[in-house]
C-alpha cells in the first residue's frame, strides 16, 4: 500500500520513535523556553530508546511490544511538556498583542462615561464596559498623569499607569486585559466585570499618584 501523507507504523522500531520525539522538540515553541534542559530530556530518551534497542522485550506488557509502550509513554511526555511550554507562551502571547484604545477618538472622560451608562441601562455589557475602560484612560489622559498616544494599546496604558499608581496596579492590569479581551471578541462582558471597573473609574480620580521617574 502506498504511504499516505498522514499515516504512521503501526508498530514503529526503536530508531524511528526516537526520531518523531526528537523532531517534535527541536520545534520553535519547545526551544524558546530555553535549551539547557530540553537538550537534557532528548538525551534521557535516547538513552531510553538505546536501551529498548538493546533489550526490544524490556518495556513489553501483554504482548505489546516494547517500542510502542515506549511511545505511548513518549506521547504523554510531550503532551505535559505541550502544557508546560504552550501555557505561558499564550499568557505571553495575549499580553504582547494588545487592541489599541482609542481609534480616531474626540470624546472627552464624561462623554465615554454616559455611553458606558447608556450601555449598561440597554444590557449592553461588553459595550459599557469597554466605554468604561476608555473612560479610565481619557480621565488619566486629562489629568496629564500618563501621555497617551494615537494607538496606544491597552497593555501599554496599564504599564505606564501602573507605575504611577501602584496601589491599582492589579486592577489595571485586569482591566486592560479585560478590555483586549472583549475587543478580539474572545469574551463577553456582564454586569459584575462593569461594576469592577466602575469601582476602578473612581480609585483613578482620587488615587495618589506617584511622581514620574527622572
Amino acid at each position: 500500500m502506498t504511504p499516505t501523507p498522514w499515516s504512521i507504523p503501526v508498530e514503529p522500531d526503536a530508531d524511528t520513535a526516537r526520531q518523531w520525539v526528537v523532531d517534535e522538540l527541536a520545534k520553535d515553541a519547545y526551544q524558546a523556553t530555553g535549551r539547557s534542559w530540553l537538550q537534557r530530556l532528548l538525551d534521557w530518551l535516547g538513552n531510553l530508546f538505546d536501551g529498548i534497542r538493546a533489550s526490544p522485550g524490556t518495556l513489553g506488557f501483554g504482548g505489546v511490544p516494547g517500542a510502542v509502550v515506549a511511545i505511548a509513554l513518549v506521547v504523554v511526555l510531550v503532551g505535559l511538556i505541550a502544557l508546560i511550554v504552550w501555557g505561558p507562551m499564550r499568557s505571553s502571547h495575549r499580553r504582547g498583542v494588545s487592541h489599541a484604545v482609542f481609534q480616531d477618538e474626540v470624546r472627552d472622560a464624561t462623554a465615554m462615561r454616559a455611553a458606558a451608562e447608556a450601555a449598561a441601562a440597554r444590557g449592553d455589557w461588553t459595550r459599557a464596559v469597554i466605554e468604561r475602560f476608555r473612560g479610565v484612560v481619557r480621565d488619566v489622559e486629562q489629568s496629564n498623569w500618563v501621555a497617551v498616544f494615537p494607538g496606544m494599546t491597552a497593555h501599554e496604558f496599564v504599564t505606564q499607569a501602573s507605575v504611577r499608581v501602584p496601589t491599582l496596579a492589579g486592577e489595571l492590569d485586569w482591566a486592560g486585559d479585560l478590555f483586549d479581551r472583549l475587543r478580539y471578541g474572545h469574551d463577553t462582558g456582564n454586569a459584575s466585570h462593569y461594576d469592577r471597573m466602575v469601582a476602578l473609574d473612581s480609585h483613578i480620580v482620587t488615587a495618589d499618584v506617584v511622581a514620574a521617574p527622572a
